[in-house]
């Protein structure tokens, strides 16, 4: 493995490469190259003096022996310039290595599966809970005390834990991506630049944007939940093992007229405000329910008077 910055004149370089061609057993020859140290001129010049001398080579008695040279490029995401004398036109094998560290999840597992595949079996729900949870809640701008302090930090921890609740949770992540998500998001994600340059491979710029697609409906839902009293009753008041509870919660929770997210924007933090909690509210979707009733009040007066 020879680094192209050591030679200091053509004629270096092409000794070293008529060497290999011609006096070496050698059967691999590596150049390699930092493009930070070492200019697209003089990578021209290596390529087109490996080719010319393997064409004398090819020609010389000794072209029974198999040989091979690989020309390895250190380069930035957005350095274009020099590639553009490496195609698949002027006879070379291009190979491109995005990260050498190895990946949690390799970019097949990505392409061969739909959005839902990747959330049940690749890239879990549960994983993405643990990585965004916290932001999720900071996107609610509770009131400035001590007591929401004590609530933020009593669901980031609780939460994770209740699988049943993780799992509704899931069914209305899913049913909101699958509707606001263009089936061609892996082309999208493969066009952003941006993202391309801010994170090491297209793997992980895949999994980033599952994670920034998913933890906007799971925003609003919270949002939602905790304005009709939706969280408290299951994480402080009541017994966490109630299962005739929660099933009344569940129910709730999966109507899409109780718990609507259709009309909250797109989340960011401090963004959507929250009244003072009541503490006392022990019943899931107390506030629902009063505003409910609250609606035929004036009716109701009607009819006394």
């Amino acid at each position: 493995i020879d680094k192209i910055s050591i030679f200091k004149s053509e004629a270096q370089l092409t000794a070293r490469i008529k060497h290999f061609w011609f006096e070496s057993n050698a059967e691999v020859l590596i150049l390699q190259c930092d493009l930070t140290a070492v200019s697209a001129g003089c990578i021209k010049l290596a390529k087109f003096i490996i080719e010319q001398l393997r064409k004398e080579f090819m020609i010389s008695d000794q072209n029974s022996k198999v040989k091979h040279v690989c020309i390895i490029l250190h380069m930035m995401r957005n350095n274009e310039a020099t590639t553009m004398s490496f195609n698949f036109m002027c006879g070379w094998k291009l190979v491109t290595i995005e990260n050498l560290i190895p990946q949690g999840q390799t970019l097949t597992t990505f392409l061969d599966n739909n959005l839902n595949e990747i959330l049940e079996h690749v890239y879990s729900f549960k994983e993405i809970i643990s990585q965004e949870l916290l932001w999720c809640l900071l996107c609610m701008k509770f009131p400035s005390t001590p007591e929401s302090l004590d609530y933020i930090k009593l669901l980031v921890h609780k939460i994770p834990e209740r699988e049943e609740f993780l799992d509704c949770l899931k069914v209305r992540t899913l049913e909101w991506l699958a509707k606001n998500i263009p089936e061609d998001w892996l082309l999208r994600v493969a066009s952003n630049k941006k993202d391309l340059y801010l994170y090491s491979s297209f793997s992980l710029s895949l999994q980033m944007y599952i994670r920034d697609q998913s933890r906007k409906p799971i925003s609003k839902l919270l949002c939602v939940l905790e304005r009709l009293s939706g969280l408290s009753p299951l994480f402080i008041k009541n017994d966490p093992s109630s299962d005739e509870l929660f099933e009344f919660w569940k129910r709730a929770f999966i109507d899409s007229k109780i718990v609507n997210i259709e009309y909250l924007p797109d989340p960011r933090p401090d963004f959507y405000q929250i009244p003072a909690r009541n503490n006392n509210a022990q019943f899931p979707f107390s506030t629902y329910y009063m505003d409910q009733i609250n609606k035929f009040k004036k009716l109701y007066q009607e009819d006394l008077s």
